[in-house]
């Protein structure tokens, strides 16, 4: 009875094990039956996380209203600009010809009446999933996050992604666009 028992607890013991590291995975990377289809979109206030350069962010956006270094990596920088209930944050290296290639992501929070900042597809803050499953299909992965708020993670097979944060009520509350990191 012994011998039955050990087979099964050590069958228990490497599913929960799997399990407990599946979830830093799916943070990462999406499973390829959640990966959406079409072209990425890393479109968000106009700004291509992929493709436009530092300097031309800087251009459009003007001057930030601050500048934080990350406290691990001092070479990773995050410029923040307010524009009433909106706040506007993007991510680069700061380093070499930075100013030449473009961010790591491009995120905005809050509220946004005017509708400045929308994803390549038109998704705004304030829409809902409905909305998200409008644009972007049905293929993205779901979590909770703390609050009782979601995370959307929206991503493409060649990486790029959109992650939402949803509030208890549904609408869309943060959108963050990141393009392929080299």
């Amino acid at each position: 009875m012994n011998s039955n028992r050990r087979p099964r607890c050590f069958h228990y013991l490497v599913i929960g094990l799997a399990l407990l590291c599946a979830g830093p995975v799916f943070a990462d990377h999406l499973p390829d039956s959640k990966l959406a289809g079409g072209k990425a979109d890393t479109l968000l206030c106009g700004l291509d996380s992929d493709a436009t350069p530092m300097k031309d962010v800087l251009s459009k956006l003007g001057k930030p209203d601050r500048i934080e270094p990350w406290e691990v990596h001092k070479a990773n920088v995050t410029y923040w600009w307010s524009r009433g209930p909106l706040t506007i944050q993007v991510n680069t290296y700061q380093f070499g010809d930075y100013l030449n290639r473009p961010p790591l992501w491009i995120e905005v929070s809050g509220s946004d009446p005017d509708g400045f900042c929308t994803t390549g597809r038109g998704l705004k803050l304030g829409n809902s999933l409905a909305d998200i499953r409008r644009l972007y299909g049905h293929r993205y992965g779901i979590r909770p996050i703390d609050g009782g708020k979601r995370m959307v993670t929206i991503q493409w097979s060649t990486l790029p992604s959109i992650d939402i944060d949803l509030a208890r009520d549904g609408r869309i509350v943060r959108i963050n666009a990141a393009g392929v990191i080299e």
